[in-house]
């Protein structure tokens, strides 16, 4: 009896807030869309973002709890709702890639194509392989296939390895001669770390041999405007911008994305670190 009078309070003691992560939980079902939806979005809400986001209306609704107390849990779990939200991290991410959309197609063949680095991983051997923003490595195969450049220089340097520092320039000419791509179209340039080591090393190097040259810059198209910028701060201006690994699309009337998850964290974070380069520029 005493185990059951245990188990009443508790019940009593949590109802208010048991019920509003039931009421959240229906509602979202509710929204789902279908079968495919309803799976998606309880899955959502089984990985540790969807329940982290679930125990945030349960503590806010959490009995007893002070009004600053209050205040400050409807707080946090609005900015993290909104920190991993795929509707805002989309929406930051089209904003960053909106100039870039009329440049995507490449009309006039380029002399020289600067490949910022990035897009490769690197496989339990050692060998280099496409990863996450690959297309900025698949990109320049297709425009040199196409006739549309001369020269390749990729660039980059990995200095976060564990093992050491790996040329992310080298991850990028092993892939392309393995595409059909000679290699004395490619011209890498290792040792620098960040974008705008990477355009201050290459303007110091080329900026005077490549005068009346046709010379593009590529990169992923939320990043390219910023790398724009740096370039003409190094002294490389009217590059051609060539952007790939456009990531903003419309998303589907669905609750999952209602929920916080890895996509919604990845995107905006990579949206405030464009806005945070520019303002560190």
């Amino acid at each position: 009896m005493d185990h059951l009078r245990r188990i009443k309070a508790t019940f009593i003691f949590l109802r208010v807030p048991l019920f509003a992560a039931a009421l959240l939980i229906i509602v979202l079902l509710c929204g789902a869309g279908g079968t495919f939806g309803l799976r998606k979005t309880i899955a959502h809400l089984c990985m540790p973002t969807g329940l982290v986001w679930v125990g945030g209306i349960v503590l806010f609704c959490w009995p007893g709890l002070s009004k600053h107390g209050r205040g400050l849990a409807v707080t946090l779990w609005v900015a993290y709702t909104l920190s991993g939200s795929p509707h805002v991290g989309n929406f930051l991410i089209r904003k960053l890639e909106a100039p870039m959309a009329s440049h995507e197609f490449v009309d006039e063949p380029l002399d020289v194509l600067i490949v910022l680095g990035g897009g490769s991983w690197e496989r339990p051997s050692g060998a280099a392989a496409l990863g996450k923003g690959g297309d900025r490595l698949y990109r320049p195969v297709q425009l040199w296939h196409e006739g549309k450049v001369r020269l390749l220089i990729p660039t980059g340097l990995d200095a976060t390895n564990a093992a050491g520092p790996r040329s992310l320039a080298e991850d990028a000419q092993a892939l392309w001669i393995s595409a059909g791509i000679p290699e004395s179209a490619i011209n890498p340039v290792s040792g620098a770390r960040t974008t705008g080591e990477e355009l201050r090393s290459l303007a110091a190097s080329y900026a005077n041999s490549w005068r009346g040259l046709r010379v593009g810059l590529c990169s992923s198209a939320y990043h390219l405007p910023r790398a724009l910028e740096e370039a003409e701060r190094a002294g490389l201006a009217g590059l051609v911008p060539v952007p790939c690994d456009f990531r903003a699309k419309p998303l589907i009337k669905a609750s999952q994305f209602w929920i916080p998850q890895a996509r919604g964290f990845r995107d905006v974070q990579t949206a405030c670190w464009e806005f945070l380069g520019r303002l560190a520029g």
